[in-house]
């Protein structure tokens, strides 16, 4: 496990420039504090605040994309219980942004014309959806123009997929859902079946509940053992599945066959994009 320093700054301290900066240097994070380009964006206070941590989620004005909702909920479960955290929901357009299975919804309160910055970008997959939304060009600009101004940019599940469709990927080790894995290759990154693949500040988790390894992860990097493994307790995060049947890579054949019928049933709930696609899946 890689041990960072977390930077504490106080008020007071804020006020001495020369201070701040000398701080900052002694920080393994320094070159990406830096980057944010003054005392106001480095986001810290009497305590590290994580100003714009954010869950990206994806609505068009025609038709709300299906989201997989734990990939967004796992992590936030997980990073909202660092102190002084602000946790942004984010779409392209505000509003109300419907699950993949089309049965619950999430709020979204703010457009991504709203938000210029975040330390963490959380991108969410999708069953299918996710296909519609790498060729979306403000959302890919608006990716890269918040990848210019994060700590780390994060995804889940297929959210690699749309975050390596921007470029920012290539050439770099990273991971998604087993299913969609291979289009990584497509846009210039390196495929890596793990659990969750750390490559700079660029941090890809796999399917769905890996989310929540990565988020704690990430919240050991930002507050340390003690704090993390108190937000693993509190939300009893134990994992004991009654079968050794959620990795790919020994999941019996029969299992994966019913688990691809069961993608492919989730595909069909966006029929339109279902069926521009169906022949490729």
């Amino acid at each position: 496990m890689i041990q960072q320093k977390v930077v504490i700054i106080s008020k007071e301290q804020l006020k001495n420039l020369n201070k701040a900066q000398q701080c900052i240097n002694n920080s393994r994070n320094s070159n990406r504090l830096k980057a944010f380009g003054s005392c106001r964006t480095w986001c810290l206070t009497e305590s590290l605040v994580l100003r714009n941590f954010q869950i990206l989620n994806f609505r068009k004005v025609q038709i709300k994309d299906g989201l997989t909702m734990l990939d967004a909920i796992g992590p936030y479960e997980v990073l909202r219980n660092i102190s002084n955290a602000e946790v942004l929901f984010v779409a392209e357009k505000k509003g109300e942004i419907t699950a993949d299975s089309k049965f619950v919804h999430l709020n979204a309160k703010f457009g991504i014309d709203e938000i210029n910055e975040a330390d963490i970008l959380v991108i969410p997959g999708s069953a299918i959806t996710f296909l519609r939304e790498i060729n979306n060009v403000k959302v890919m600009e608006w990716i890269k123009k918040i990848n210019q101004t994060t700590l780390w940019t994060t995804s889940v599940c297929s959210g690699s997929i749309i975050l390596a469709s921007t470029g920012l990927l290539n050439g770099l080790e990273a991971t998604s859902h087993w299913k969609p894995m291979e289009l990584l290759k497509k846009f210039g990154a390196v495929p890596k079946a793990e659990r969750f693949v750390e490559q700079d500040k660029y941090i890809t988790a796999a399917g769905v509940s890996t989310g929540i390894d990565m988020a704690l992860y990430l919240c050991n990097k930002i507050v340390g053992e003690a704090k993390t493994k108190a937000i693993q307790l509190f939300i009893e995060y134990d994992p004991k599945p009654i079968y050794k049947s959620g990795n790919y890579s020994t999941a019996e054949k029969n299992v994966i066959e019913e688990a691809e019928f069961i993608l492919l049933e989730e595909a069909k709930k966006e029929p339109e994009l279902f069926e521009e696609i169906k022949g490729e899946i």
